[in-house]
């Protein structure tokens, strides 16, 4: 019987030089999130474009 096969690891030194060629210095950028200006009302139709009213759609709690 066959085993899982096997995890693949990089050949040494590969992951230095990708991360030596990124901008940055290998550091991932950061984004800042968007955020919604606007706040939605209970009775407004939901954002999400279904046309049902917000408190129906995402507004529901679970």
């Amino acid at each position: 019987m066959l085993g899982p096969p096997p995890k693949w690891v990089p050949p040494p030194g590969s992951l230095e030089y990708i991360a030596a060629r990124l901008e940055g210095n290998g550091r991932i950028p950061s984004r800042q999130a968007a955020v919604s200006l606007q706040k939605t009302g209970r009775n407004e139709r939901c954002p999400c474009g279904s046309g049902k009213k917000y408190k129906r759609c995402h507004g529901q709690l679970s």
